[in-house]
């Protein structure tokens, strides 16, 4: 489990990992969150810079280039993948291959040298996608140290490489994204 609890009046974040015994921290990084800060279940709207509270999945991951090691899934993308974030679209929130030239969405690969360069994808509004209801939320490698996203959570990109290296698909794993009111309550 990766908790991001954010700090008060801060966009600035810690990724703490806990494992199915309790609070055994395993890995450690700062990271942002969205300018907006987050959201709370159910408000959550395209283009509304909040990172959606709640606890999402972890099951896949892009990359541009496979130069880890990790058990986890990882899909290499290039120039023709997008995550689509026309609300309007029936590919609405998820990755196409070959998009008709008039949609709208994120082309990864033209930040696949800055923040793209390894993505782990946080399950958000995916199973069923709500038009509208936010998309394209991803751990990635932040644009400047400390600067907020417009809806995902960010850190320094050898932060998530390690991260991607160390989840594990055996252990199911997810992200808990917590409002600057909440504290995290690990129990067994």
């Amino acid at each position: 489990m990766v908790i991001v609890s954010p700090k008060a009046e801060s966009y600035a974040v810690e990724v703490a990992t806990y494992d199915g015994e309790g609070a055994h921290r395993e890995f450690f990084a700062p990271c942002t969150i969205g300018y907006g800060g987050t959201a709370k279940l159910g408000t959550k709207r395209e283009g509304d810079g909040k990172s959606p509270e709640g606890v999402w999945a972890l099951k896949r991951g892009l990359c541009y280039a496979k130069d880890f090691e990790s058990a986890f899934p990882m899909e290499q993308y290039d120039e023709n993948d997008m995550w689509v974030e026309d609300a309007e679209s029936a590919d609405y929130n998820t990755l196409v291959r070959d998009p008709l030239p008039e949609t709208k969405g994120d082309r990864l690969w033209e930040r696949r040298n800055t923040q793209f360069r390894y993505i782990v994808a946080i399950e958000y509004n995916t199973d069923p996608v709500v038009k509208g209801a936010g998309s394209a939320i991803f751990i990635h490698a932040w644009r400047a140290e400390g600067k907020p996203t417009a809806g995902c959570v960010a850190m320094a990109e050898g932060d998530v490489k390690r991260l991607v290296e160390w989840l594990d698909p055996k252990q199911n794993p997810h992200i808990v994204i917590l409002g600057k009111e909440q504290k995290p309550n690990i129990t067994k």
